[in-house]
C-alpha cells in the first residue's frame, strides 16, 4: 500500500503545451511538410527541424508515428526549455 517506488509522472506540459524540436535526415518537401501544419519547418544541411509546441506526450508521440510512418529518421529531439521555444505559443 502507499508509494509503489516510481517516480510521479509529469502531466504539468499538458496544461501549457510541450515546446519541441526535431530534427530528420533529409529535407522534406511542401507535400510531406503539410502533413505537420502545427510545426515551422527550416530545412538546411540535409536535414529538416521540426520547431513547434505539442498539447501533450500523446501529440508528440503522434508526430514521432507520423515521422516514422513516412521513413524519416530522427536526428535529435529537444522538449521543454531545451528545445528553444516558448511553451505558451499557440500552435
Amino acid at each position: 500500500m502507499g508509494d509503489e517506488g516510481g517516480a510521479p509522472a509529469r502531466h504539468d506540459e499538458a496544461m501549457t503545451g510541450l515546446a519541441c524540436k526535431i530534427i530528420v535526415q533529409g529535407e522534406i518537401g511542401e507535400h510531406l511538410a503539410s502533413a505537420f501544419p502545427d510545426f515551422t519547418l527550416r530545412r538546411a544541411d540535409g536535414r529538416t527541424e521540426f520547431n513547434g509546441t505539442v498539447t501533450d506526450q500523446a501529440q508528440l508521440r503522434h508526430v514521432l508515428d507520423q515521422l516514422f510512418d513516412l521513413g524519416m529518421v530522427i536526428v535529435s529531439l529537444t522538449t521543454g526549455k531545451e528545445a528553444g521555444l516558448s511553451a505558451s505559443r499557440n500552435a
